[in-house]
């Protein structure tokens, strides 16, 4: 995977958009569809009633983009890196769970 397409109210905010690029490290794009995610469904219920297999049917129905994409920033993988390894770590402290 190469790029991540963001759907919903957070894909509007700026700052929402910023954190997604930049912790998962992927280009970000925006589909032109508002109600993306029912799209979503609704091309995989086309899928299923065709029984196609449900990733080339959807790529094959691609719904248009915005023109518009975001940029991982990757100076800031390693802040990102650091608060996950901080993040498990305290998880596993706290629901002692063993390593």
């Amino acid at each position: 995977c190469d790029e991540l397409r963001l759907v919903g109210g957070g894909s509007k905010n700026a700052l929402w958009r910023r954190i997604i690029a930049d912790t998962f490290g992927l280009t970000l794009r925006f589909p032109a569809e508002a109600e993306s995610a029912a799209l979503g469904a609704a091309l995989q219920a086309a899928a299923a009633s065709e029984g196609a297999d449900v990733g080339e049917y959807v790529a094959s129905h691609a719904p248009p983009l915005l023109g518009e994409d975001m940029q991982p920033d990757p100076s800031m993988r390693a802040a990102y890196d650091a608060a996950f390894e901080r993040h498990q770590r305290l998880g596993r402290q706290l629901f002692a769970v063993p390593r």
